[in-house]
């Protein structure tokens, strides 16, 4: 695909939903909800922090408190959403050269469930190529935006040799109506209920998040004593693959 093509696409007039009514997936102790669909790290010692929708204007300041605490998390970003065209590429970089890891929450933020696979064919190729143009590599881990996914997308999503992961735990910050000390609740509780509950979901794009929501939390689970890892670490899978979607 050439960059004038991703260009055009970053340009077109799509309607980009924002997180606004994200369902939280059913917690379960195995990894498995259901056949591809991952949701937990594989060890329970693990704790993964994941940021969705960015990059976007805090996630820069949220980059520099990851390399201050020596602290990696993932970044599921999108091609156009909040922030598109080469806008997103000095952050991606930035969170990539520090460490993190970057994967795909698809190019324009749709419900994936409602697309044709030859839709979220496109999706997928035009994002794991803006994601290549700012880091050289192309993602292999994917998050369907809302969580929404059926077991025929996950199935086309894996043949394009894309691990698919939701989450263990919803801080709600999407509903914009939850407290730093309510977030750090649901936390808390899902440590005690479950050491299996070590994905955590949470978006970069509100600043109370990533400026007040991360350091709280990264404290908490060092003082738990758990391991922070990547997406592709927690879950024992590839981080990047070698051949591009074609299209």
């Amino acid at each position: 695909m050439r960059a004038e093509d991703i260009q055009s696409a970053r340009n077109a007039d799509t309607l980009n939903p924002i997180p606004g009514d994200t369902p939280s997936p059913p917690q379960e102790n195995h990894p498995l909800i259901r056949p591809g669909l991952l949701t937990t790290c594989q060890a329970e010692h693990q704790f993964a922090l994941t940021f969705d929708d960015g990059p976007f204007e805090y996630t820069s300041a949220l980059i520099d408190l990851l390399i201050k605490e020596q602290v990696k998390a993932t970044f599921f970003v999108n091609g156009k959403n909040y922030w598109s065209g080469d806008k997103i590429n000095p952050d991606i970089r930035k969170a990539y050269d520090a460490g993190n890891e970057i994967a795909s929450h698809t190019f324009t933020h749709p419900k994936i469930s409602s697309l044709k696979d030859d839709e979220i064919k496109k999706e997928m190729a035009l994002n794991e190529q803006a994601i290549y143009h700012a880091t050289g590599q192309y993602p292999a881990v994917m998050r369907p935006p809302y969580g929404d996914v059926t077991d025929k997308n996950i199935q086309l999503l894996n043949s394009l040799d894309y691990s698919v992961v939701t989450w263990s735990i919803d801080i709600t910050d999407w509903k914009k109506a939850t407290s730093v000390d309510e977030e750090l609740d649901i936390v808390k509780k899902a440590l005690q209920d479950s050491k299996n509950h070590n994905v955590i979901l949470q978006h970069d794009v509100y600043n109370q998040t990533a400026s007040v929501f991360a350091p709280k939390v990264i404290e908490f689970v060092k003082s738990q004593q758990l391991e922070f890892v990547t997406m592709s670490e927690c879950l024992g899978v590839d981080a990047y693959k070698q051949n591009p979607i074609s299209i």
